[in-house]
């Protein structure tokens, strides 16, 4: 069982505790008054929570809407490469993708979503927002993919797919520049790399966005899944990348992709459709939804955000050079030039931040080109409100600052 179901029996404890109270007479009074006092705390944190925007039942929500989608037109979920790998972390296996359906739509290990089909992602600030993907499962514009060269390409994971924001900002540009992404949410370095060195054996673009996420390379010491590097480095296909120089599985090719489609229809709708909690379960969830666990949640990492120095893990500095370097090298070979932005996440700190200043002395260590924006996006007014990717204005800022510096060079 997960925290939820623990606070689900904790909530149950209390509530019987309760009502044995009530029941006898010594108690009577103490426990009317504490079930007075369980009631107002509630009702109190039901107007908290409406007014500060905590989402309860977030997947509750989301399967709701997607249900409805799916009876108008025909639609996906996000299918991320993250959901093809097959290590386990906190995820739980329910997310992963079984080796199995690889076989079936012909496909090593997909680097996107199905292709040119309405796709369900994310709900922050604007409510769940869905997008058609090109012709390769990304989200961009597919008459980009007509021509062969791109003025810049963007690389990542949630942030480089504009998480959670009904435009991508990729159409922020100025209308002469030819841009694309290739961000998936739960990407980490080796899922871009790949996904960058796939994209350079069709396409070339005169200079590559490579945005870095702190969870790229490191987590909290007691947080639930593994930091993105870690878990990809044990998918073999992905670490073909590093350990083969000629390894290319044509995944910019649409005739590659034409069974993805068919298989991320019907995979999505039997994920929508089946229960993957047992009754019990279940009820333990619709109880701490109930009692705002989502809200005490929230409030204990809100509070301990801002506490840079808290324990973090870290991937292996080496691993994660081999990588960096790798992309570098592939850059080089297509005659683009690299330049990495790493950004903050909506707990880190403006400065002497341990995860900038871990990535900072890798990328200097590294000779590589930085586009440094990170203590000018460490702002809550860039972030989203209910979550931690960036809200409109935080990525039109941060495209307008890649366009400056594409000017620039």
């Amino acid at each position: 069982m997960s925290w939820i179901d623990y606070y689900g029996l904790l909530v149950c404890f209390w509530l019987l505790l309760c009502l044995l109270m009530i029941s006898t007479k010594k108690t009577r009074a103490l426990g009317l008054s504490l079930s007075f006092s369980t009631s107002v705390l509630f009702i109190g944190l039901t107007i908290l929570q409406d007014h500060y925007g905590a989402n309860v039942s977030y997947q509750l929500n989301k399967k709701e809407k997607f249900l409805e989608a799916m009876k108008s037109e025909e639609v996906t979920l996000n299918l991320t490469p993250s959901s093809w790998i097959q290590e386990i972390d906190g995820r739980g296996s329910n997310s992963i993708i079984p080796l199995k359906y690889r076989k079936q739509i012909g496909i090593a290990f997909p680097l996107g979503a199905a292709p040119n089909v309405k796709t369900f992602y994310c709900s922050e600030d604007d409510g769940f927002i869905s997008y058609v993907t090109d012709r390769f499962g990304f989200r961009n514009e597919d008459d980009r993919w007509n021509s062969s060269a791109h003025d810049i390409l963007i690389l990542g994971d949630s942030f480089a797919e504009s998480a959670c924001i009904p435009t991508a900002l990729q159409t922020t540009f100025s209308e002469n520049l030819n841009v694309v992404s290739l961000g998936k949410g739960g990407n980490g370095p080796l899922s871009s790399l790949a996904t960058f060195i796939e994209y350079n054996n069709r396409f070339k673009a005169r200079i590559v966005y490579f945005l870095v996420v702190s969870n790229d390379y490191s987590r909290p010491t007691s947080h639930s899944l593994a930091i993105d590097l870690e878990r990809e480095l044990l998918e073999p296909e992905l670490s073909k990348y590093l350990d083969e120089s000629d390894n290319i599985q044509d995944y910019f090719n649409e005739q590659y992709l034409e069974h993805y489609k068919t298989f991320a229809v019907e995979h999505s709708k039997l994920l929508a459709n089946t229960s993957l909690e047992s009754d019990f379960t279940h009820l333990l969830r619709a109880i701490s939804r109930i009692a705002f666990y989502d809200f005490f949640k929230s409030i204990v990492i809100s509070q301990g955000s801002g506490n840079v120095n808290k324990t973090l893990r870290f991937i292996d500095r080496v691993a994660l050079e081999q990588v960096y370097s790798k992309a570098i090298q592939t850059a080089d070979n297509s005659s683009s030039k690299l330049i990495f932005v790493p950004l903050p996440d909506k707990a880190s700190a403006c400065n002497h931040d341990v995860k900038k200043l871990f990535i900072d002395d890798l990328l200097g260590g590294l000779n590589a080109n930085v586009l440094d924006i990170w203590g000018d996006l460490c702002y809550g007014k860039f972030f989203a409100n209910s979550g931690g990717h960036f809200n409109q204005l935080g990525y039109k800022f941060l495209a307008d600052r890649i366009e400056a510096d594409f000017l620039e060079n």
